[in-house]
């Protein structure tokens, strides 16, 4: 199948299996090359809401944008869905549900379902194509999934957004003409916050292709935060900004926005990774971004692992216990002569379990396969005596099959860690489970 994303040649999915259809504009039925089942499309524009009124007068942009401001950065997801999320992002353990849940909720919506099966969808798809974008999924089976929804979105705004996701991804596969026929039929002067961002991300990304640096920084504004945004949009506009004013020779002010950003979302940071591999393709700050890998990735390292401290402390504590033994015994003490074998017995445990890990360590640098993962749960762990507090993250592994492993970290470690941060591990592929966590996913 064609890759193109093109408003052209309408893209949707099976209902029954999933697997991409296309066919014309003007078709309301497919049936699928893998399943053989049909499938049936509504018209797109059946169900949308009467939009703005073209051509009328320029609305006052700083009035527009202060309206903005006032509205809710963050597009909420409907309280059914919570189980399928971890942060902000769709948890690597439901993704057989969240499928479920979409389909339901197309079927729901094309037996004439209302709002609530009509946003179950929307918010469904946001979800999806957010986890979906960063794992090099087959461009016709994402395109699949929006597109289906377009079809049956029951307001402008859910048309807005869908459309300006279309456009980013065919901006950022080079198909610039498919990316302006997408945002030909949007509002550029939007009330809604979620469909002006929508718009004026795509805007900034097909300026990013042309290389209209002017253009970008028109878009986005020439620092992040004049031109109000989602935040779900927020993190790939840092980038775009970023890379307009290093392309136009400033780069210490494209390392200073960078950094700002960083700084600013805190916790959030890891957002800036997700935005950053979804627009691999257009190598965005390639100066100022490698400069700046460390102020993320610095701040999580996982405890190292500490088997020669530990082989050594059980060779002191085995040598200690003999020589106890060895010193009851010249005195006829049975009773200490006891102690001691104890002591040193429990040397030699700690000394086998250290000489096993690090074994075990040793063929994990050696054959493990690198992986990604995603952390479903972090739990704080006080401190005690000289220990200092913990955190215990829960990581759900993007393996085979996936799973979920159990690592600590000391808590001055963790400061931009979240749930639905993504991390980088090593698996032994003889036995998956003993993974290690060695730092968050990179950029």
């Amino acid at each position: 199948m064609d890759s193109a994303i093109t408003p052209e040649v309408r893209v949707s999915c099976c209902s029954h299996c999933g697997a991409p259809l296309a066919l014309a504009v003007g078709a309301s039925a497919a049936k699928c090359s893998f399943c053989g089942a049909l499938s049936l499309w509504h018209d797109r524009t059946a169900n949308a809401a009467p939009g703005a009124a073209r051509g009328s007068a320029p609305r006052a942009e700083p009035e527009r944008f202060a309206r903005l401001r006032a509205q809710d950065p963050d597009d909420p997801i409907p309280p059914s869905l919570a189980g399928l999320i971890v942060g902000s992002v769709l948890n690597p353990l439901e993704l057989t549900r969240a499928k479920e849940a979409w389909f339901g909720a197309r079927a729901e919506r094309q037996c004439g379902g209302g709002a609530g099966a009509a946003q179950r969808l929307y918010a469904l798809t946001r979800l999806w194509h957010d986890y979906a974008s960063v794992r090099n999924v087959e461009a016709p089976l994402l395109e699949g999934f929006v597109e289906a929804a377009l079809d049956l979105a029951a307001t402008r705004r859910q048309q807005q957004v869908l459309r300006g996701m279309l456009a980013c991804d065919a901006a950022i596969a080079g198909q610039l003409g498919a990316a302006e026929q997408w945002l030909a039929p949007c509002d550029p002067e939007s009330e809604d916050l979620a469909s002006h961002s929508a718009h004026r991300l795509a805007i900034g990304l097909i300026a990013t292709v042309k290389r209209d640096w002017r253009g970008v920084l028109a878009a986005l504004g020439p620092r992040v935060g004049d031109v109000p945004l989602a935040d779900c949009d927020l993190p790939l506009a840092v980038w775009l900004v970023a890379h307009a004013v290093e392309s136009s020779g400033d780069v210490a002010g494209a390392e200073a926005e960078l950094a700002s950003a960083i700084d600013r979302m805190g916790r959030g940071a890891h957002r800036l990774v997700r935005a950053k591999r979804r627009a691999d393709a257009l190598d965005l700050c390639p100066v100022t971004g490698p400069a700046l890998r460390g102020r993320l990735q610095g701040h999580v390292v996982e405890l190292r692992s500490y088997w020669v401290e530990a082989a050594m402390g059980g060779i002191l504590i085995a040598f200690g216990g003999a020589w106890l033994a060895w010193i009851a015994a010249a005195d006829g003490d049975p009773n200490a002569v006891a102690g001691g074998l104890a002591v040193a017995s429990i040397g030699l445990v700690v000394l086998a379990v250290a000489l096993e890990g690090a074994r075990r360590a040793r063929r994990l640098r050696k054959h493990g396969v690198r992986v990604r993962g995603t952390i479903v749960a972090l739990n704080t762990v006080a401190g005690s005596g000289d220990h200092a507090p913990g955190v215990a993250a829960t990581v759900a592994v993007e393996w085979q099959e996936p799973f979920v492993v159990k690592r600590w970290w000391a808590a001055v470690q963790c400061e931009r860690l979240e749930p639905g941060s993504r991390v980088r591990l090593l698996v032994d592929p003889k036995r998956p489970k003993r993974a290690r966590i060695v730092g968050l996913e990179r950029w």
